[in-house]
């Protein structure tokens, strides 16, 4: 089975140089054409040439409707995104306030220890409510590291944010 795998194989490479080849002499035959008198040329090789400037019109229309495609597919594309953002633009846009503060919040417990490098994630709370009739978004999380001593150390840090106002500030406090 292996070697009828690996004659295969250079079959395929066999075939894609000879191809290869075949397109390099042909490419050559047509530049040679070319760069001749029209009045030196045989009828063969006159047909040969309007042959191949009618191949490469072909090729360059195709070109241009593969193109034309593209942009319209791009264009839905977009449209197709615009119009999901718009129908959902609150819903992302909460999203996005949640992860800007879990990122800003994430990092000051650990940040705030005298050895970060001993710092451990022990319970994490992520929760969504209202206060106030307001939403607000919380980040609890409890937290240890060492301090000087070598003892290990328990605290606990809580962050916060309304979410109906993208300006509103992100607070933040720790507890013992």
């Amino acid at each position: 089975m292996k070697k009828i795998l690996q004659f295969l194989l250079l079959l395929l490479i066999g075939f894609v140089v000879y191809m290869k080849y075949e397109t390099d002499k042909k490419r050559e035959y047509i530049e040679q054409l070319q760069s001749k008198p029209v009045s030196q040329l045989t009828k063969k090789e006159k047909q040969d040439l309007a042959e191949h400037e009618e191949f490469e019109k072909q090729r360059l229309v195709r070109r241009a409707e593969a193109e034309k495609e593209e942009r319209k597919r791009k264009a839905e594309e977009e449209r197709k995104a615009h119009e999901y953002y718009l129908a959902h633009k609150d819903e992302i846009e909460r999203d996005k306030l949640k992860r800007d503060m879990h990122f800003a919040c994430s990092e000051m417990p650990k940040l705030s220890l005298k050895y970060p490098k001993t710092y451990e994630e022990d319970h994490v709370i992520l929760e969504e409510r209202k206060l106030n009739g307001r939403p607000i978004y919380f980040l609890y999380i409890e937290f240890s590291g060492t301090n000087a001593f070598g003892v290990r150390m328990s605290q606990k840090f809580q962050c916060y944010r309304y979410l109906d106002d993208p300006k509103a500030p992100i607070m933040h406090s720790f507890y013992n």
